[in-house]
C-alpha cells in the first residue's frame, strides 16, 4: 500500500467479530464477496488517473474479488488477478462514475455499512 497516496485504507478481520459483525466476508455478508479464509485487505485510491486498486489477504485459493470485478456498475474496467500465495489484486480504472463506484463498494469492504 502506497501511503502517500491520497486515499487510502486497510482493514484487519478479527477470528471473534465475525458473528456480529455484518461486514464481515467469512460469513457472506458483503456484497459479491464472500471469503471464509479473509484475513485483511489494503487498498489506495488515487488521482482519477491512477485509478483504485485493493489488495485482499487470504488462506483461501479461491479469487474473492472475482465476482465483485464482474459487476456492472464498474462498465468492464475492473481486473481481478493473484499477486502471490495468499494475496488477491482488483485495480479499477474508467470514469468518474465506475471510480465513484469502486468507493462505494470498497468502503463497504472496509467496513462502513451503507444502508439504502
Amino acid at each position: 500500500m502506497n501511503r502517500s497516496a491520497p486515499f487510502w485504507g486497510f482493514r484487519h478481520f478479527l477470528p471473534q467479530p465475525a458473528d456480529t459483525d455484518p461486514t464481515d466476508p467469512r460469513k457472506g455478508s458483503l456484497p459479491e464477496i464472500t471469503d471464509a479464509g479473509a484475513m485483511g485487505v489494503v487498498m489506495q485510491l488515487g488521482v482519477r488517473t491512477d485509478g483504485i486498486r485493493a489488495r485482499w489477504l487470504s488462506r483461501s485459493d479461491t479469487n474473492p474479488w472475482q465476482q465483485l470485478a464482474k459487476a456492472g456498475d464498474f462498465k468492464g474496467k475492473a481486473q481481478s488477478y493473484r499477486v502471490s500465495e495468499g494475496v488477491w489484486e482488483l485495480n479499477i480504472r474508467g470514469d468518474a462514475q465506475v471510480e465513484d463506484f469502486a468507493v462505494f463498494a470498497l468502503m463497504a469492504v472496509l467496513g462502513f455499512a451503507v444502508l439504502v
